[in-house]
């Protein structure tokens, strides 16, 4: 399935964005975990993605759900993040920066009340294939005793909030 990506307009998909990847593909994960992703092929440098990525205050632009971040993109940082899924009232959540690497990765993960309960860490990751050309991979990984309640209803807000 073809499908835009509204990054910004200057940043055109090449390829197909592929949708959540079978178990075989990801790895084995334990019930009380779950996984979802894309990855798209953009026609940009690696660069002008993360420059997109990074400017929080625009993440409208590229994720529909997430009408704002606020904070700093810097390891150890606590973000605040409003996440809206078509339909819902929202919920506001204060996830912490994990990993920062120019260019090539930003991880946050943030909790429900405890960890260990219902935890969700997101992940942004670029793999350049050449100078103009850039695998954009996208996803979220839920741990917790609640995951196994709760995932079936993971599914369609989470791809929502993903790749557009």
């Amino acid at each position: 399935m073809s499908r835009s990506l509204s990054l910004n307009k200057s940043l055109q998909p090449t390829g197909h964005l592929r949708r959540s990847r079978p178990a075989a593909e990801l790895g084995r994960y334990p019930s009380s975990m779950h996984r979802l992703g894309t990855e798209i092929e953009i026609a940009a440098t690696a660069e002008r993605i993360w420059s997109v990525l990074m400017d929080f205050s625009g993440s409208v632009r590229w994720s529909p759900v997430v009408p704002s971040i606020a904070g700093l993109p810097t390891v150890g940082e606590t973000l605040s993040v409003f996440i809206q899924s078509h339909g819902s009232g929202g919920m506001r959540f204060r996830p912490n920066v994990l990993a920062v690497e120019r260019q090539c990765e930003f991880r946050r993960t943030g909790k429900l009340v405890i960890p260990g309960l219902f935890d969700g860490e997101h992940f942004l990751v670029l793999k350049s294939q050449s100078d103009a050309r850039v695998v954009f991979h996208q996803g979220e990984v839920f741990s917790g005793v609640l995951v196994p309640l709760v995932k079936p209803s993971l599914d369609r807000p989470t791809r929502q909030g993903l790749l557009r």
